[in-house]
């Protein structure tokens, strides 16, 4: 038994240490501005409406919420940290980078936006979450069955996570910002926080606040591109007008995707 264990610790090891090498090689970038639903629904209640603001990288004005292009870069935006970029099709297909494209850079963002709003990081994180979940969710509601109920429980986890360790996560970096140290003991924080997030049995039930004024909101995959640091694949994604009517969205493959580098969307 003792010996079983102590061959089964360092492959685990490296299995750790390869997973946050290969998430950490992930670099998005948006190729177009990216405008999103106007926020209200539980947020007027949660009195989380942003105030306007403006500049270089984000256009908020009355509720609606624009996201300015940025090129592709794993400072700018890496997916989820340390947890599965997309889900599998049986789980409802999530594409969890879309809301990363959004939520890496509002984090980015929280003292500016904390500083002009009058607002505490806090509650300026809360707002990120919540639209972060919102962005996941708008895409599981086109989903039918079985593949619906799993692609909401996953929303569920990834929103549990994100309130549950975001914060621990973002302060472990700005620690070690600027240092080899960095690297690791950023990556060791974040590696717990996930963990404990997919662990936490009740992350399942994590209700997630409307955020959209109107909750049948819809949202489109926007343009982007991607680039993996190590192996070099890359590939980008130009949304096309979709058809109307029921099972539009129920494709196998986002429309627009082009591939460079032999890679479709959704096997990063």
């Amino acid at each position: 038994m003792t010996q079983t264990l102590t061959i089964a610790l360092p492959k685990a090891a490296v299995w750790v240490r390869d997973a946050i090498r290969a998430d950490r090689a992930n670099a998005y970038g948006l190729d177009a501005p990216w405008t999103l639903p106007r926020l209200g629904g539980d947020l007027r209640t949660l009195d989380l409406i942003p105030p306007d603001y403006f500049d270089e990288s984000w256009h908020i004005v009355d509720g609606v919420i624009t996201e300015m292009p940025f090129a592709v870069s794993r400072e700018a935006c890496d997916g989820c940290t340390l947890s599965p970029d997309y889900w599998p099709r049986t789980w409802g297909g999530v594409k969890a980078y879309v809301g990363a494209l959004f939520h890496d850079r509002w984090y980015k963002w929280m003292e500016k936006f904390a500083k002009a709003w009058g607002w505490t990081e806090e509650k300026v994180r809360k707002l990120g979450d919540v639209v972060f979940g919102n962005i996941l969710r708008a895409f599981v509601k086109r989903l039918r069955g079985l593949s619906r109920v799993r692609g909401e429980i996953a929303c569920r986890v990834y929103y549990g996570g994100v309130r549950a360790f975001g914060g621990a996560g973002r302060a472990a970096y700005k620690r070690f910002e600027g240092s080899k140290v960095r690297k690791f003991e950023g990556s060791k924080a974040l590696a717990i926080a996930v963990t404990g997030s997919l662990l936490l049995g009740g992350c399942a039930g994590c209700a997630i606040p409307t955020a959209w004024d109107d909750p049948d909101a819809e949202i489109e995959i926007p343009a982007h591109s991607y680039s993996n640091l190590v192996t070099g694949a890359s590939w980008s994604y130009t949304p096309i007008p979709q058809a109307s009517g029921i099972g539009a969205y129920e494709q196998s493959d986002p429309a627009g995707a082009t591939e460079s580098a032999g890679l479709t969307e959704g096997d990063e």
